[in-house]
């Protein structure tokens, strides 16, 4: 098996979270989309290249009457498991077939050769021998009904994923697939679902963390930025006369619009309360300057007289 995967997939899963790359056509075909593909991706395009390293292909190859896809037996195998398209799954089920042959990893059940013998048997006789084969039996009643009227291949084992595609492991040759029967594929499924939902929590409270962290530096700011738009609104209002654009206009309800109103009315109160005490200490400083001054000027005309 890891002289065939070493062969087969040249090397393990880069963190791609998507079940296939695609090879050199299908970047050709993105390629001609952006409008920035060579006459290399025109090559690949009209069937002149390899669909997998874009190698031109061989003379006989490209002949008229025959039709090549790829230019090596190394680039077949590996362009079906890992180009996808609309017999992608087929070609991942049979590659791995050819290697483990339907026999389960985890448990070590052949597969394979237990649904042979439940094809050949009648379906009155499948529910005993599945009893007797250890088989997990399906929870549903119409899933138990269908594996006993018409059983498929793919009911007793699957391809999987040692590294789930959610987790980087799209993308892969053979060394990172295995055969695992169904019930055994479906408990592998329910501990990645559990594994997803830890990580999404944590996620969740990372963020929430920061949302509060935010908030709490966010409220200050959001105070301060209110009362410097109401006291430049008032500003405004007072001195330009409401010359302003539209990003300092919203829209209110008739309650909401009432308050904002009584707190506009009492900082204008604060503000001309203290203007007029800034302007009462003005004069006040005016005023004992002028007493000083008066009577300088009394003591200089007596002194003149």
């Amino acid at each position: 098996r890891k002289l065939a995967s070493q062969e087969l997939s040249q090397s393990t899963p880069s963190q791609n979270c998507e079940r296939y790359g695609g090879g050199a056509k299908e970047r050709a075909r993105q390629k001609v989309e952006n409008c920035t593909a060579n006459q290399k991706d025109l090559d690949v395009i009209a069937g002149k290249a390899c669909a997998w390293c874009a190698n031109n292909l061989l003379e006989y190859s490209i002949q008229k009457g025959v039709q090549s896809t790829y230019c090596s037996q190394l680039c077949a195998e590996t362009g079906r498991l890992r180009r996808g398209g609309m017999y992608a799954s087929t070609n991942v089920r049979t590659q791995v077939f050819g290697l483990e042959g339907g026999v389960c990893k985890k448990c070590g059940i052949d597969a394979y050769s237990l649904y042979l013998k439940i094809k050949s048997l009648e379906p009155s006789e499948r529910l005993n021998a599945l009893l007797n084969s250890n088989w997990k039996l399906p929870q549903t009643s119409s899933s138990l009904d269908r594996l006993l009227q018409n059983p498929k291949e793919g009911d007793f084992w699957q391809a999987d994923h040692i590294i789930a595609v959610v987790e980087g492991g799209g993308d892969c040759g053979l060394d990172n697939l295995q055969t695992l029967c169904l019930p055994c594929h479906k408990l592998e499924t329910e501990k990645l679902r559990s594994r997803m939902k830890l990580a999404s929590a944590a996620k969740l409270s990372n963020i929430t963390k920061q949302n509060d962290i935010r908030n709490a530096f966010g409220n200050n700011l959001s105070q301060q930025v209110k009362e410097n738009k109401i006291t430049a609104g008032i500003t405004d209002v007072v001195n330009r006369g409401c010359d302003f654009g539209l990003d300092s206009l919203q829209t209110l309800c008739r309650p909401r619009h009432r308050l904002e109103i009584e707190k506009t009315s009492s900082k204008m109160k604060q503000i001309s309360a203290a203007n007029i005490s800034n302007i009462a200490k003005k004069n006040d400083i005016r005023s004992a300057l002028g007493c000083n001054l008066s009577q300088q000027v009394k003591k200089r005309k007596k002194t003149a007289d």
